[in-house]
């Protein structure tokens, strides 16, 4: 990265931060250019950086006394596309229709037709911040925001190699305070996103001008802006691994948990470090990432010829270090497409271009997808497979690498070793060209498709990597945590959560392990429903008649904001919410009383809008409701997600719990138009009028159904009346409960079962004249919903869950 560049990412990052200063009135009241400077000069004095701040607005910039090719054209440019709109008042300076009290709204608050009018409080950003009824942010926040600023700002160390730091920095300082609090807009979007598009915009102008030796910015940028605004100056990206649910879930039983979560881990480390390659190699930083997770990735491009050919050769020799390290095991698969100012701004709204532009990135990735490989990969794939051993690795069954002394290939050796490592809270990961000194190094591809290496180090010890092998150095990533005082550090948000009462990673074996109750672990997979729907249209307003205010909030910086908050709720604040610290209020629980705070659960994977938890399979069902409940909360009602959860002994083959678990999700959603369903237990096979055969899911609700009807009505009913009774009716409970489950599989169709059931229910009536008036009307009342339950479908269905979920939490060992 070249001076320069690194000097317009620098400014273009901070030239908003008056608007902080301005809000906190006690310290500066003038308008936010002048504020952002004084502030910023405090601690980085550079002419190029403060023209940038002082000069970002178009008023002042054709007043400025500065030469033609300063940043600060490109940074108002960048500004303008990332605002969508080229704001002629400024903040401070035109004192009526601002209000530097309005909170940030909820980007969820025009999704999907919703009509919410939620706000944020304004917070750090590693806070659980779910919006609600937020009126006013008061000037003491803002004084105090000032301080911590000012603390950081102080902190950072103003050279290229720690840029990233200063993004993580306005991420935890500035994702909960609004871009502007002008009235007439909306509020939705944070400062932090507003920052990070900018410097993105601005990096992508910057290379694309000086690829046409067109220096004159003034001239380019201000002069001939509306022309500028037509150019296809802008590149997204778009990346995608195949490949990975075979690569995670294909693996031995011994060890299993532990080897999903490493697996799964490096996945993750993986796709982030791809991005870091094709950033690095291309003079840009993360601010250029709009969105990754679950393999996937979007990034904004300058649009010339040596980024697309530096892109593609990157691409390429990853996909062969794929074939050469794990065969046709993992693949990616890119696309591009060209973009101007004016799409990514969604104009003309009327012709609606952004959503076009995600349109042709989707169609490229599926034809890319069908043409894996040229006729030099095929090759390749041919001598590969010549040249193996005929050994299976023992842990992915893999027949190259493996190790001469084990019947473990080189990889699943190495994650069998990072699979301790990664459950210490103070480990940091460094990427780095050679093998560096640290206990576990596991292969990465590099840029130029041979190995590169991830090394699991304690923190204390990175500043001395960095000191010794400073030339060695790739990537620093730190999980969860800020450093901003180490080179290259990037931080990436993990969904990382694991019951660690034992001090390590748990076994299946221990997750199942209960004192009462059946001994089962349960596996959780669910996504969010309509996602790519949402992406492409959500913000389209379909009530509007008007074509061009149905489509006026579909920007860039509107969808790189949901991306991040929908990363933050899977990638972070899951972790909190099954802590239990999160700051929800109540807990579900499937028992009358209390949950335990900390769920009894790993997570394997989670992020970007998915997720594969295993944990005791109680707490699996509970914690699935928590989390449908934050995340009804979190969206403002918005968006739903759908799930899966089956029940296994700890011994079952993973592969299959992974396949049968996919197939109830799947179930899930095809419950109906609006998904937002819960499948769980299991299928069975059923035949159609025809004679065909199909699988069916014996236990598929609407979340609420399933809350409302299974648990906390038919549920309680028989928690309540068969454990409010003495040790006579409990040991009675199950057996009669067996024989009643079997009679409500065909009650509705067999008036024989119909009279056996009400047989069944009348020999529950407690008899002789000892017994209490109490308890008659106990039975009463039991005996008279479970019979008004049978005779319709949907309390039935109902009633036969809620059994098996009693006779599961009950269940004595022997019985097991």
């Amino acid at each position: 990265m070249d001076d320069r560049s690194f000097k317009l990412i620098l400014g273009s990052l901070m030239h908003d931060l008056g608007k902080v200063v301005y809000r906190a009135r006690q310290i500066d009241s003038r308008a936010h250019p002048l504020s952002g400077h004084t502030l910023v000069s405090q601690f980085l004095d550079d002419p190029d950086v403060a023209e940038i701040i002082l000069y970002h607005h178009a008023k002042d910039l054709r007043s400025a006394k500065i030469s033609n090719d300063s940043l600060a054209y490109i940074a108002y440019c960048a500004d303008n596309i990332a605002a969508a709109a080229d704001r002629r008042e400024v903040e401070g300076e035109i004192q009526s229709g601002f209000d530097p009290g309005r909170p940030l709204a909820s980007v969820f608050n025009l999704l999907n037709n919703n009509e919410s009018q939620m706000n944020h409080r304004m917070c750090n950003a590693e806070e659980f911040n779910p919006p609600g009824k937020i009126s006013e942010i008061h000037t003491s926040e803002y004084n105090r925001l000032v301080q911590e600023l000012k603390s950081g700002l102080g902190a950072i160390n103003w050279e290229p190699e720690y840029i990233n730091s200063v993004l993580e920095l306005l991420e935890a300082h500035l994702s909960f305070v609004p871009s502007s609090t002008m009235t007439g807009e909306v509020p939705d979007i944070s400062l932090y996103d507003h920052l990070r598009l900018t410097a993105a915009l601005a990096c992508c102008i910057y290379q694309y001008l000086h690829s046409l030796n067109r220096l004159d910015f003034r001239q380019e940028l201000l002069e001939r802006e509306a022309e500028f605004y037509e150019e296809q100056a802008f590149v997204m990206f778009s990346c995608d691994i195949s490949g990975i649910q075979p690569f995670i879930y294909t693996i031995a039983s011994k060890g299993a948990l532990k080897a999903l979560r490493a697996r799964s881990f490096y996945l993750e480390v993986l796709i982030e470090h791809i991005v870091d390659l094709i950033l690095n190699a291309n003079s840009l930083s993360r601010a250029n990432l709009i969105y990754t997770g679950g393999g996937h990735a979007y990034i904004l491009l300058p649009n010339t010829g040596e980024v697309l050919s530096r892109c593609q050769d990157i691409l390429n020799n990853i996909n062969r270090w794929f074939i050469s390290t794990m065969g046709t095991g993992l693949f990616i698969a890119y696309a591009f497409q060209a973009c101007s100012g004016n799409e990514l701004m969604n104009i003309p709204r009327q012709q609606n271009p952004y959503q076009g532009i995600f349109r042709s990135l989707s169609r490229q990735l599926g034809e890319k997808k069908l043409k894996r490989y040229d006729a030099d990969d095929i090759r390749r794939l041919n001598i590969a497979s010549a040249n193996n051993s005929g050994r299976e690795c023992s842990s992915c069954g893999a027949v190259d690498q493996l190790l001469d002394s084990e019947d473990i290939c080189q990889l699943c050796a190495s994650l069998h070793d990072l699979s301790r490592e990664i459950t210490r809270s103070d480990t940091v990961l460094v990427v780095t060209q050679e093998k560096a000194a640290g206990q576990t190094r596991v292969i990465l591809p590099n840029a130029d498709g041979y190995d590169c290496f991830l090394t699991a180090v304690p923190a204390a010890d990175v500043n001395r990597i960095l000191n010794q092998e400073a030339g060695n150095i790739l990537a620093v990533y730190a999980i969860n945590k800020m450093y901003t005082g180490y080179k290259y550090s990037t931080r990436l948000w993990m969904g990382n959560y694991f019951d660690d009462s034992g001090g390590e990673m748990p076994t299946f074996e221990r997750l199942a392990e209960r004192k009462e109750g059946i001994e089962r672990i349960a596996v959780l997979r669910a996504d969010v429903d309509n996602l790519g729907a949402a992406f492409i249209s959500g913000f389209v307003r379909k009530k509007e008649k008007d074509e061009a205010k149905r489509n006026r909030y579909l920007t860039l910086s509107r969808y790189a904001t949901l991306s991040r908050q929908l990363s933050m709720f899977f990638k972070y604040h899951i972790n909190g919410l099954l802590r239990g610290d999160a700051g929800m209020d109540k807990r579900f629980s499937l028992g009358p009383d209390s949950a335990h705070p900390r769920r009894k659960a790993v997570i394997v994977y989670s992020g970007g809008d998915d997720m594969f938890i295993v944990g005791a399979w109680d707490q699996v069902i509970e914690l699935a409701i928590d989390l449908r409940r934050a995340f009804r909360v979190y969206t403002v009602n918005s968006l739903t997600f759908s799930a899966g959860i089956g029940i296994y002994p700890d011994k079952y083959p993973v592969s299959r719990m992974a396949i049968e678990v996919a197939e109830l999700e799947q179930a899930a959603k095809e419950i109906d138009e609006d998904k937002d369903a819960l499948a769980l237990f299991g299928q069975s096979m059923i035949k159609d009028k025809r004679g065909n055969l199909s699988l069916k899911a014996d236990h598929l609700y609407k979340w609420r159904d399933f809350e409302d009807g299974v648990v906390l009505q038919k549920l309680r009913l028989l928690q309540d009346y068969f454990r409010s009774a003495g040790d006579e009716r409990q040991a009675f409970g199950n057996s009669f409960l067996y024989r009643l489950y079997g009679y409500l599989s065909t009650a509705g169709d067999d008036p024989i079962n119909l009279a056996r059931y009400a047989y069944l229910l009348s020999r529950m009536a407690p008899s002789g004249q000892s017994v209490p008036q109490r308890e008659r009307e106990l039975y009463q009342q039991f005996s008279s919903l479970m019979y008004q339950w049978i005779l319709n479908e949907r309390d039935r269905r109902e009633l036969v869950t809620a059994i098996l979920l009693f006779v599961y939490l009950s269940r004595k060992r022997k019985e097991d």
